[in-house]
């Protein structure tokens, strides 16, 4: 939704599993708390976010759930993976930093060549006990525009990768052959691709 609501970076979530309960806050201050399994906390979510995104809603924002879906840009169950060192070659190029926030990532990696992801579609990613089978690129969208610590519109990332490497794409998504825990800083290993 940042594509058309950019205000919904002003909030940072967090849901404690074992309680049932998300919490939303704005600026550092909790401005929601609700049990997502009840009427009532949705309801307070939903209203913070309608307080929160000030134009161009149609109507009160809903809290949803709808068990075995994933509210996601694809429909395949997926990680996304991206690249510091692409995020670095995009920065050099567009001449300003820029928050690898911004393509809302579950994996990070470093340390492999700029926009070898890119390459790696039908390729395994394997990192301790983890192996994931990587399978589509990650077409960007206006919603890279938002700067993640601002909540502004201040970088035209699409069009920069257009004009600059003639596709949207930015990082890639995969899906999970082998689950387990995953640690800051372990190796990882590519294959195929």
């Amino acid at each position: 939704m940042l594509m058309r609501h950019e205000q919904i970076a002003e909030l940072r979530g967090h849901f404690d599993a074992a309680g049932r309960t998300f919490t939303l806050s704005r600026n550092g201050a909790v401005v929601a708390r609700g049990d997502l399994e009840t009427e009532t906390g949705r309801k307070s979510i939903a209203h913070a976010v309608g307080a929160t995104v000030r134009n161009g809603l149609r109507g009160e924002p809903r809290v949803v759930s709808s068990p075995g879906h994933s509210f996601t840009d694809i429909a395949a169950k997926a990680l996304h993976i991206v690249n510091l060192e692409s995020v670095r070659a995009l920065e050099a190029r567009m001449g300003i930093a820029i928050d690898p926030l911004r393509f809302r990532p579950n994996l990070i990696v470093d340390g492999l060549p700029a926009w070898l992801e890119l390459d790696l579609v039908g390729g395994r990613l394997e990192a301790g006990e983890v192996a994931l089978e990587i399978f589509k690129r990650t077409g960007r969208c206006a919603a890279t525009e938002v700067n993640p610590e601002t909540a502004r519109r201040d970088a035209h990332i699409p069009t920069a990768l257009s004009r600059e490497y003639g596709h949207t794409d930015f990082g890639v998504y995969a899906k999970v052959v082998h689950g387990g825990t995953l640690a800051v800083g372990d190796a990882i290993r590519l294959s195929g691709g």
